[in-house]
């Protein structure tokens, strides 16, 4: 999610503002503290213009290493 977040040129602040959120819920779940809904990733995934099947897919490998 960082790396999307980064590559779309947000901050955490400015992705937390367009998602109408807080910063901390842009940090909780990066830093992994929170889990996201399915509605939620979605809605992160369009407003990064990333398609949701592959970010869950980079996630998924990233997270098996």
């Amino acid at each position: 999610m960082v790396e999307a977040r980064n590559a779309s040129g947000l901050t955490q602040r400015a992705l937390a503002e367009k998602l109408k959120r807080s910063d901390s819920f842009v940090w909780k779940f990066e830093a992994g503290e929170r889990q996201l809904k399915v509605l939620e990733f979605i809605e992160i995934a369009a407003v990064l213009d990333v398609d949701p099947d592959k970010l869950l897919r980079r996630v998924i490998e990233l997270s098996s290493r």
